[in-house]
């Protein structure tokens, strides 16, 4: 079930497929016409595929209706990840990816005259920003791929048959399915899997997912909002190649002249363990579905404080780590506080600085505001 969950609805955040481990065994691509599947057969197709080896291309990009935001990236002090929030929201990435079972993973996405790094092999784990000259080496104490070797109860066995049911049998109440064939995608066969929200209350029109039709593997994703005829968000691999990287994909060592941080991770806690967060900093979800809302706790700071701050110059908040002149930068005053409904996603800051976020619009945040 793990595996089919990791694509659905989330699959309205396309940056979880680049970094999300795809699954894919080495088989060559099927020729000739694809036969008839149902959704439940592809999302079987999906959850039957075995952990191996991969590389790849992935060209990200989004069109959610936003105007030119350069000035506010330049004021923000330039560069190429100056403001993250900006760079997702409104620019293309072409990510290198490269794995080796749940240990080995590299991702390199490559801007304009930079790079950025995330790369790990074994214990260690390496951030790298060219553009900023920095990087951070994280140690994986007693990590073991990830995974929880702690005591705990098995979870029952689940069949990919079993697992496709269940996930249709939940999404059914909110979401129509159908199945498309005969697309390739990175050179590669693939039956396109469309999720579409039953729902009014979203500003998504549906999404579409093309999945391998001999390894199962996503290969591709859009999410389209209502009255546009574009994805507003798109990750595709346009190209993949199933044989094992070489070692060398996951060894980094830093330029010169990189300021090198570092960092252990892990400590006395069993694999796998995660730090519990503190209750006054735990978002809440509001309702369910394809209109969810995320709610963020303000962190003992209002509207006027964050704008204060980020007028000074200080990026930091309590708003769920966001840095608040980059989000601030981008939204309007409205009742309440300040907010913006681009073509896909809606955000509200608060008055009190609480932060409301969802596929949803923007008169549903204010609503669930109150």
């Amino acid at each position: 079930m793990n595996k089919l969950a990791r694509w659905v609805p989330a699959l309205a955040a396309p940056v979880v497929i680049v970094c999300g481990a795809i699954a894919i065994p080495a088989i060559a691509s099927a020729q000739g016409p694809l036969p008839t599947k149902t959704p439940a057969q592809v999302l079987e197709l999906v959850a039957k595929s075995d952990t191996a080896a991969y590389s790849g291309t992935v060209q990200q990009s989004s069109d959610l209706g936003l105007p030119d935001l350069s000035a506010l990236e330049q004021q923000s002090g330039g560069g190429a990840s100056s403001n993250s929030l900006v760079d997702l929201l409104t620019a293309a990435h072409t990510t290198k990816v490269y794995t080796d079972g749940g240990t080995k993973q590299r991702l390199q996405v490559l801007d304009n005259l930079a790079e950025r790094d995330v790369v790990r092999d074994g214990n260690s784990v390496w951030l790298y920003d060219s553009a900023q000259k920095q990087a951070t080496h994280l140690a994986l104490s007693n990590a073991t791929g990830g995974t929880d070797s702690g005591a705990h109860t098995p979870a029952p066995a689940v069949t990919p048959a079993q697992a496709a049911a269940q996930l249709i049998a939940e999404l059914k109440p909110t979401t129509d399915f159908g199945v498309a064939s005969d697309e390739r995608i990175a050179g590669r066969a693939t039956y396109r899997l469309t999720l579409s929200p039953k729902t009014s209350d979203t500003l998504v029109n549906r999404v579409t997912v093309a999945v391998d039709s001999t390894t199962g593997v996503p290969l591709d994703v859009a999410v389209y909002a209502k009255g546009q005829a574009k994805p507003a968000a798109t990750a595709e691999f346009t190209s993949i190649d199933y044989a094992t990287p070489a070692a060398s994909d996951f060894a980094f060592t830093p330029p010169a002249g990189t300021k090198v941080e570092t960092q252990t991770i892990g400590g006395a806690q069993h694999p796998g363990a995660t730090q519990a967060i503190p209750d006054g900093q735990r978002p809440t979800v509001l309702g369910s579905g394809w209109n969810a809302i995320a709610e963020l706790p303000s962190g003992g700071q209002s509207l006027t404080q964050l704008e204060s701050g980020a007028t000074a110059g200080d990026g930091t908040s309590g708003t769920g780590g966001m840095d608040a002149s980059s989000l601030l930068g981008l939204l309007q005053p409205v009742s309440g506080g300040r907010g913006l409904q681009t073509s896909l996603i809606s955000v509200l800051i608060t008055n009190d600085g609480r932060v409301l976020a969802g596929a949803v619009p923007l008169s549903s945040l204010e609503n669930a505001a109150q």
